[in-house]
């Protein structure tokens, strides 16, 4: 009976073991920087502002290297960014991954394919472009998103200008061949820089308001 009643316990802890356990390595999951970022694609995809902008740091940037055509544009903070967000979802952005997140470096890389009503009216059917972003502790940190060769032919072709056009011989695609791709801590350099910018940007504005 005594050894009946000590099976029907270990039984019981094993059971609670795994009921503990799974959960655990569910959150180990979600919160990689891979997943965080396909979290990211996937709530933006479905016009999620709100949980897109739930999986940002404080403070967190987003930054599109080549277009438009006055280069490196910067949104700073989860409310500037919120509002891009809710642009696109004015839009109607539609995305679809061409190249699934990996972890470079500590930089977690990827391509993406976005289309939107503005760019099919513009004679645009859609864009690729590739996507890096620094993620710590499953929030994003920085987010850079530069256009692909491809995209940026497709955007000449059409008369649009971008800041850096697409060179003879250059890699026609794959994220692998990202410019920033092999920097390792582009990302977190190019925040460092707009961080520093912006408070800047703030200490003039006091100074004048003085």
């Amino acid at each position: 009976m005594r050894a009946k009643v000590r099976w029907i316990v270990l039984f019981a802890l094993v059971l609670a073991g795994a009921g503990v356990a799974q959960p655990l390595h569910v959150q180990a999951e979600a919160e990689s920087p891979t997943g965080t970022i396909e979290a990211w694609i996937a709530a933006r995809s479905a016009h999620d502002v709100e949980g897109a902008v739930a999986l940002l740091a404080d403070p967190a940037f987003l930054i599109f290297t080549d277009f438009p055509a006055q280069g490196i544009t910067a949104y700073e903070g989860k409310e500037e960014i919120q509002q891009v967000l809710r642009d696109y979802e004015d839009d109607n952005i539609q995305i679809r991954v061409t190249e699934t997140p990996s972890l470079i470096n500590g930089t977690v890389i990827w391509a993406e394919m976005q289309i939107s009503n503005s760019l099919r009216q513009a004679g645009v059917p859609e864009l690729e472009f590739f996507g890096e972003a620094i993620v710590e502790g499953g929030k994003i940190k920085s987010v850079i998103y530069s256009l692909t060769p491809e995209a940026k032919d497709m955007l000449a072709a059409a008369g649009y200008t971008v800041a850096n056009p697409a060179e003879p011989g250059m890699p026609r695609s794959g994220v692998q061949n990202s410019l920033l791709r092999g920097w390792g801590s582009a990302a977190g350099i190019l925040s460092l820089v707009c961080l520093l910018t912006g408070l800047l940007g703030r200490y003039v504005a006091r100074n004048r308001e003085r």
